[in-house]
């Protein structure tokens, strides 16, 4: 199910590795998807704040004054929506702090890689945590509807989380092949056939055109 978290916020941490349902027999494959099929998994946040520190047991306290590294995953992000060219400066400076990517280890990005025509598509790779709040929290603060999905790590599992624009960030338990899968709990939760499509046609939202607005 899909809850609220407090306005924009971040937090929580995902949600391990996802069963399909054992008593009801529907699969992804079988319902309603858009384009590219990411159907819809659990927990919302609305949108704005950052998320909480979050670093891996140790088996010895770290120095004093180091910074934990985290797991370090694969992400990539979709974003659609119209950003104003005054914020075109900010919003390349924080992709290419993230070292994000046209390509699964392309170039750096820079203002000239902005699509023609579609949403504008990002990847990355060893990124901390799987999550790249800054950019996320710059979407929602501009209008930028998106879609991030996240590999998995030792200490979380893949993840997707959807923007579409207003309201809440809606969280999904997912799986490496940027899909969006659900477990026996949520299946049961959900209840019927027709809430289970719902909440995969939300989790396969797809944003809408990018654009720089003069």
């Amino acid at each position: 199910m899909v809850n609220s978290l407090p306005s924009c916020a971040t937090q929580g941490r995902r949600f391990g590795v996802a069963l399909f349902f054992e008593e009801m027999a529907c699969s992804a494959a079988a319902l309603p998807q858009d384009s590219e099929a990411k159907e819809k998994g659990v927990r919302g946040m609305t949108c704005w704040q950052g998320d909480e520190e979050n670093s891996p047991g140790t088996s010895s306290p770290l120095p004093d004054g180091a910074i934990p590294m985290g797991d370090r995953v694969a992400v990539s992000i979709t974003i659609g929506g119209s950003l104003p060219a005054n914020l075109v400066d900010d919003f390349v400076t924080l992709v290419q702090a993230e070292r994000l990517s046209i390509d699964w280890g392309g170039e750096p990005f820079d203002r000239s890689q902005f699509p023609e025509d579609g949403p504008l598509r990002l990847f990355g790779q060893e990124i901390r945590d799987g999550e790249i709040a800054e950019i996320e929290d710059f979407c929602c603060t501009h209008d930028l509807p998106y879609l991030r999905w996240s590999g998995g790590a030792p200490s979380f599992g893949p993840e997707i989380v959807v923007w579409k624009g207003s309201g809440d960030r809606l969280r999904f338990t997912a799986d490496e092949e940027e899909r969006v899968v659900i477990d026996a709990d949520e299946a049961r939760e959900l209840g019927t056939f027709e809430a289970i499509a719902e909440h995969f046609a939300d989790g396969s939202y797809q944003p809408p055109a990018f654009r720089i607005a003069a």
